[in-house]
């Protein structure tokens, strides 16, 4: 079964590691970048060797996919299982960022500019809007229209990684946005508070040349102008 990015293989055979029903497939699903994580009722069940466990485990922290075991306890001590981290499988996961806003469209049309994030189709054009990671990693942004202003500063905000601080201010106070401060902490690290067209808060943090370097090697999104 394949849903969210997410293939599960259903396994009956006890002799080997590539040999197990479905567990080709899922493995290739990963490998192939069509799904994000191979999840396992118990992943020291998949082999009657710990040296094919192993391999499994090195292969997803060298291709960056993540293996998931349902097992309530697994051990993690043994020296053949180096990569081994279990996680509940059933925590929540962050589906949308939500902005309380009286001009959906309108901020949604900002926030793809912004971000390069694909303006999605709504059944209620006007009454919200949403954005939606065309890398499939993130979030999505929900514009949802209220009839009060924001009067306050917000207490949750975005932070944008950008290589080249002030011409990506330029670019975004062109979109509408709106410069508001500028700090620097007793580290040296800086960062420059924006607002958007409604006045929401969000900072822009440069790219080190060690952020610049794991965002590359991870594949997380940045803003580049």
């Amino acid at each position: 079964m394949r849903a969210a990015g997410y293939c599960r293989a259903e396994s009956a055979s006890s002799d080997g590691l590539l040999e197990r029903t479905g567990l080709d497939r899922a493995l290739s699903a990963v490998e192939s970048r069509s799904a994000r994580a191979l999840v396992v009722t118990d992943v020291t069940r998949l082999s009657t060797t710990l040296a094919d466990v192993a391999w499994l485990m090195d292969a997803s922290r060298r291709r960056k996919w993540a293996l998931v075991s349902l097992a309530e306890s697994v051990r993690s001590d043994d020296p053949a299982l180096p990569f081994l981290s279990v996680v509940d499988a059933f925590a929540p996961v962050i589906a949308y960022v939500t902005f309380d806003c009286e001009e959906p469209e309108s901020l949604a049309d900002f926030w793809a500019a912004a971000t390069g994030y694909r303006k999605e189709s709504t059944p209620e054009p006007g009454e919200y809007a949403v954005l939606s990671d065309l890398s499939g990693r993130g979030p999505a942004i929900w514009f949802n229209k209220v009839p009060e202003r924001k009067v306050v500063k917000n207490r949750v905000h975005l932070c944008l990684n950008v290589h080249a601080v002030d011409s990506e201010i330029e670019r975004l106070v062109a979109l509408g946005a709106e410069k508001s401060e500028q700090h620097t902490s007793s580290s040296g690290r800086k960062w420059v508070v924006m607002r958007d067209p409604e006045g929401n808060e969000f900072c822009l943090i440069p790219v080190t040349r060690q952020v610049a370097a794991r965002l590359m090697s991870s594949g997380e999104p940045s803003i580049s102008p």
